[in-house]
C-alpha cells in the first residue's frame, strides 16, 4: 500500500509502478513541482509578502504535515517509509522564489524532526535536481520576468544545452528509495545523485 501526494507524476509514478509491493511496508511520498506565485518578499514593488501559508500560494507549510499525521500510524506499524521532495531552492535563494524555497526548507527541516520523533519510520528529503518538466518550461516562459537576469540565464542554458535531467532519472531513484531506504538515511536531506545513494542510482 501506498500514499501518495503528487503533482509531478510522471516523475515518480511510472517507475514506482514496478515497485508498487515490497513486503508489505508502507511508503508515504510527498511532493510539489510548482513554483505557485511568485512574488519578492519585501519588494517595494510588492503590496505585501507572499508566505508560504499566504491563500494565494499553492505551496502551504501545513499540507504535507496533515497528511503525514493522517498516515503515521499505518507507517510506524510497518516500519514505513516517508520520502519528502525537496529542492534546491530550499538551500539556494533565487529572486522572487522565497516562498517555493521556505517551503522546501521546511521539508528538511520535517524529515530531521521525523527522524528523531518517529524512530519506527526511516524519512528521507530528497532533492531530485532540475529536471526537464512543466515546472521548468515555467520558470522559462512564464515566471522569468520576475526573477533575476542571472537566474533566467541559468535556467534558459539548462534547457539549450541539454543539461535538464530526464524525469525517469531521478524518478528510478525516488522509486528504489520507496521500498529500500536504509534507516540511516533518516533525517537526511540527499540529492538524488548522492554518493550515499550509488546503490538506488542504477540506470538512472
Amino acid at each position: 500500500m501506498i500514499f501518495l501526494s503528487l503533482n509531478f507524476s510522471l516523475i515518480i509514478l511510472v517507475s514506482l509502478f514496478f515497485f508498487f509491493f515490497h513486503g508489505g511496508r508502507l511508503w508515504f511520498i510527498h511532493g510539489w513541482l510548482s513554483l505557485g506565485f511568485l512574488s519578492c518578499f519585501f519588494c517595494s514593488s510588492s503590496k505585501s509578502p507572499f508566505l508560504p501559508n499566504h491563500p494565494r500560494n499553492p505551496i502551504t507549510l501545513t499540507q504535507p504535515n496533515s497528511q503525514i499525521q493522517a498516515a503515521l500510524p499505518s507507517l510506524r506499524i510497518s516500519n514505513g517509509i516517508i520520502l519528502l521532495t525537496s529542492s534546491g531552492a530550499s538551500i539556494t535563494p533565487y529572486q522572487a522564489w522565497g516562498p517555493y524555497g521556505a517551503s522546501k526548507a521546511v521539508l528538511n527541516h520535517l524529515a530531521a524532526t521525523l527522524a528523531v520523533e518517529e524512530p519506527a519510520v526511516t524519512t528521507v528529503s530528497i532533492r531530485p535536481g532540475v529536471v526537464d518538466t512543466e515546472m521548468q518550461r515555467e520558470i522559462r516562459e512564464v515566471h522569468h520576468e520576475r526573477m533575476s537576469e542571472g537566474d533566467r540565464g541559468k535556467f534558459k542554458g539548462l534547457k539549450e544545452q541539454g543539461a535538464l535531467l530526464r524525469p525517469e532519472q531521478p524518478g528510478r531513484v525516488i522509486a528504489r528509495l520507496a521500498v529500500g531506504a536504509r534507516r540511516e538515511f533518516s533525517g537526511r536531506f540527499l540529492s538524488w545523485n548522492d554518493e550515499m545513494l550509488g546503490a538506488f542510482q542504477e540506470d538512472a
